[in-house]
């Protein structure tokens, strides 16, 4: 799927599924639960991820907006951060 993100960042947050990512337009951060968000390298187009399922993230758009394309390899949702469940 395409995903379109406004500037700005996710608050941390986990998915029951994993994914692929890989960033068409904008410049973005990823980083996992107990990293910084300011030590997180900056992603420019062309960049990938892979996301674990269960385990908890925060994303950020710094450019006006970003554009990703998102293989999901089940479901897709958004579980906000407290203690995943695996």
């Amino acid at each position: 799927m395409l995903v379109k993100f406004k500037k700005g960042a996710s608050s941390l947050h986990y998915h029951s599924s994993d994914y692929h990512l890989s960033l068409l337009q904008g410049t973005m951060k990823h980083w996992a639960e107990g990293q910084r968000e300011e030590n997180a390298k900056p992603l420019e187009p062309g960049s990938y991820w892979f996301q674990p399922a269960n385990l908890s993230h925060a994303d950020a758009c710094l450019t006006d907006e970003c554009l990703a394309f998102v293989y999901w390899l089940d479901k897709r949702d958004y579980k906000p951060s407290e203690t995943p469940k695996k």
